[in-house]
C-alpha cells in the first residue's frame, strides 16, 4: 500500500505526461508494471500518469501511437484493495498483493 501512494505522489509531482525514451515506472505491482509494460509494447510513445480527485486511483493510458489496440486505445486504473470501486463500467482487469487493476475501452466516461 506504501509503494502505490509513493507512486502516485511521485507521479503528482511530475508534468504528467512520460515519454517511454525516458524510462519505464517500476512500482513493485506486476499488475501495474505488466499493464505499462504491455501498452509499451504495443507501440505507445507517450503515456499519461495522473490520479482521479478525491480519489487514491492511479490512471494509466497511452496519449500516442502510430497503430491502435486494445492496449493503447483502453483506460487502465490501479486501486488499493481497501478502496470501494464507484464505477459500474470499470472490469477487473488484474489484481496482486497491492491493488487492482481496472479497465475501461476507449471513450467511455466514468460512470457512478
Amino acid at each position: 500500500m506504501t509503494n502505490l501512494f509513493s507512486l502516485i505522489m511521485l507521479i503528482g509531482c511530475s508534468s504528467h505526461k512520460i515519454s517511454n525514451k525516458d524510462h519505464l515506472p517500476v512500482s513493485e505491482s506486476p499488475c501495474i508494471d505488466g499493464t505499462v509494460l504491455n501498452i509499451n509494447q504495443a507501440g505507445c510513445e507517450g503515456f499519461y500518469f495522473g490520479t482521479i480527485p478525491d480519489s487514491l486511483a492511479l490512471k494509466i493510458r497511452c496519449t500516442y501511437a502510430p497503430e491502435d489496440s486494445v492496449w493503447t486505445r483502453a483506460t487502465f486504473y490501479a486501486v488499493p484493495h481497501e478502496q470501494e470501486v464507484g464505477y459500474s463500467n470499470w472490469f477487473l482487469f488484474c489484481e496482486d498483493r497491492y491493488v487492482k487493476v481496472y479497465s475501461t475501452p476507449y471513450g467511455i466516461k466514468l460512470d457512478k
